[in-house]
Parts: C-alpha cells; sequence; structure tokens
C-alpha cells in the first residue's frame, strides 16, 4: 500500500504562519513515517496557499526519494508555455517523481473571481486546461512544436525535457 501526505499550506496561510520552513519539515516528517508521497495543492485567491510547483521543488532538494504531486493543479490559470517549462525543470530534479493531478475547478463566486484575477474566462477554463496540457505534451516531446489555438508558436521547443519521456503522468 501506498500513502501520500498533503501539506497543510492552505491551513499555514489562514493561521497567519506564511513560513515554509515549517511545510518543509513536515514533508521530511511524512518521509520519515514511511509515506511514500508528498502532495500540494493550488490556488491564486480563492483558497490563498503557497505557489504548488516552487513548494514542491523545494521539497525535492530537501526530501530525495519521495514522489511529489499537485493536488490538484489549476492549469488553465497558467500560460501553458511556461508551465510546460516549469514542470519539465521540476520532473528533472525529482528524477521523474513527480505527478500532476489536475482539475478545472468548481463554478462558484470566488473561483470566478480568481479566474478574472489571471485574466481567463471562468467559462473556458476547460477548454483552455484541456488544449493547454495538449500543448504541454507536445512541448515535452523535445521536437519543434507548431501550434495554431489559443496559443501561437512556431517550431517551438522548450528545455530542459522532462527526465520521463513524454513528461509526468496526468
Amino acid at each position: 500500500m501506498k500513502l501520500g501526505y498533503l501539506l497543510p499550506t492552505r491551513e499555514q496561510i489562514m493561521e497567519g504562519q506564511p513560513e515554509t520552513a515549517p511545510l518543509l519539515a513536515l514533508a521530511e516528517r511524512a518521509a520519515a513515517l514511511g509515506y511514500n508521497s508528498v502532495w500540494v495543492g493550488d490556488s491564486l485567491t480563492a483558497r490563498p496557499r503557497h505557489d504548488p510547483l516552487t513548494l514542491l521543488a523545494a521539497v525535492a532538494g530537501r526530501v530525495p526519494g519521495l514522489t511529489l504531486g499537485t493536488a490538484v493543479l489549476l492549469p488553465a490559470l497558467r500560460n501553458p508555455v511556461l508551465l510546460a517549462h516549469q514542470v519539465a525543470t521540476l520532473d528533472q530534479l525529482t528524477e521523474g517523481r513527480l505527478i500532476l493531478g489536475v482539475g478545472f475547478a468548481a463554478d462558484r463566486p470566488n473561483i470566478r473571481a480568481e479566474f478574472a484575477a489571471a485574466g481567463v474566462p471562468c467559462e473556458h477554463r476547460i477548454g483552455r486546461m484541456i488544449e493547454g496540457l495538449r500543448l504541454c505534451r507536445a512541448l515535452w516531446s523535445g521536437h519543434p512544436v507548431d501550434w495554431d489555438g489559443r496559443w501561437q508558436m512556431t517550431r517551438a521547443t522548450v528545455a530542459p525535457t522532462p527526465h520521463r519521456q513524454g513528461g509526468p503522468p496526468l
């Protein structure tokens, strides 16, 4: 059996404790207790918390060997070219132990406000997420990408490519 631990990033912020050292210590403790993975949630403004990819990079440096994941990342809030680059780098840091749990968020007033704050129409979040993840996968291939959709590019590549061919599991 494999068990994972969700770092309480939102709870720390709600308690007025934005320091990351306690979160990194919790990740170390989870590994010492035999957990196989550590997970981090995502939200910009609706449920404020630490940025998941940045925090997971710190955990990767502090606790080698753990599988790391997002629970869940909201890719529609991010430019997919930047996301592909960040995720490829993080997958390299974790030596292929990254899992991207992704979602599109519920349609609620605070979520709509979060999408508006990011300049993303909430009603387009699902299509944007699907196309953005397809674009990430194409960029993770290491081959030049031509894209004509919400994002436009000709013979674009990102480097590094992920540790695992094709990128982390979604």
